[in-house]
């Protein structure tokens, strides 16, 4: 039950971990257009397709943790990311369309369920 709990909580900090430097490394690519609202469409879209990427990342990364990929695991992480994703999200919900939002947070639980899911047990 312990590593359970522990690969849940690492699935936000993983997220963190490697969510960072990447966004840093695309936003320094767009240079001054990603410095201030209203953010290009394009730069808004690679972000979400990172975020996928992350979120697998990150689901895969607490089941290896807790050493199942069982479906409460991957559920439970998910949960995780959006709980953290929510309070993120609205500390800039005036500066990132409201699509974009919608769009994340809808795709957290079930990407974190798939990247747990590709562990094998």
């Amino acid at each position: 039950m312990g590593r359970l709990i522990l690969g849940i909580i690492a699935a936000p900090v993983l997220w963190g971990v490697i969510s960072v430097p990447i966004n840093l490394g695309l936003a320094s690519l767009y240079g001054d257009a990603a410095a201030a609202p209203p953010f290009p469409t394009s730069y808004l879209l690679i972000a979400l397709v990172l975020s996928v990427g992350y979120g697998l990342v990150a689901g895969y990364g607490a089941a290896w943790i807790a050493g199942t990929n069982e479906k409460k695991l991957g559920l439970g992480a998910g949960i995780a990311l959006l709980i953290v994703g929510l309070g993120v999200q609205i500390s800039a919900w005036e500066t990132i369309p409201v699509w974009w939002h919608i769009v994340f947070l809808a795709m957290l639980i079930p990407v974190c369920m798939y990247g747990a899911s590709l562990r094998k047990s």
